[in-house]
């Protein structure tokens, strides 16, 4: 007796009609990233949630991003990176991305890190956002605001100057 290969039977027929169940919106082919232009901050977004006990920065960008870092100070002394930003929401054609890193109240500096922080609400922070492309290059860069306590503590990257129109609130 010949073997033959597995019978498909009902798992067959359920793959050939799933392959028809695609989600509205799709691209019709991959959007190669090395195509796409250079990603732009377009706005910014920084919340601190007291009852979450963390701050978040939203980011939207004008294409798709490869992440990010958020350089923050609030008395132009102390200053924290974290590295953190993630893309949540990528437009199918590549033409935009919304960027968020969530960051943790901590009660002691020792456990101040990449995406802790003991800053806390309603801390007046200003702070710069980068952002990369996918070959980990820094394409943009804003500050929130044209602050002397940036340039002192470190926390403005050379030449970033742009300052974004984002909001800033506590919730």
């Amino acid at each position: 007796m010949r073997r033959r290969g597995p019978d498909l039977g009902l798992l067959g027929a359920w793959l050939g009609t799933a392959a028809c169940l695609v989600p509205s919106g799709t691209p019709s082919a991959i959007v190669d990233p090395d195509t796409l232009p250079a990603p732009e901050i377009l706005g910014t977004v920084l919340a601190c949630d007291r009852d979450a006990g963390r701050w978040r920065l939203v980011v939207e960008t004008s294409a798709w991003a490869a992440g990010g870092a958020l350089i923050w100070t609030a008395d132009g002394d102390y200053t924290e990176q974290h590295d953190g930003l993630r893309s949540v929401r990528a437009a199918p054609d590549g033409l935009g991305d919304r960027l968020v890193v969530d960051v943790s109240i901590v009660d002691d500096v020792r456990g101040a890190a990449d995406g802790r922080t003991v800053l806390r609400c309603p801390a007046d922070v200003v702070y710069a956002v980068q952002i990369t492309d996918f070959a980990g290059t820094i394409t943009d860069c804003v500050v929130s605001a044209d602050d002397p306590r940036l340039q002192a503590s470190g926390a403005r990257p050379a030449g970033c100057d742009r300052v974004v129109d984002g909001g800033d609130t506590d919730a």
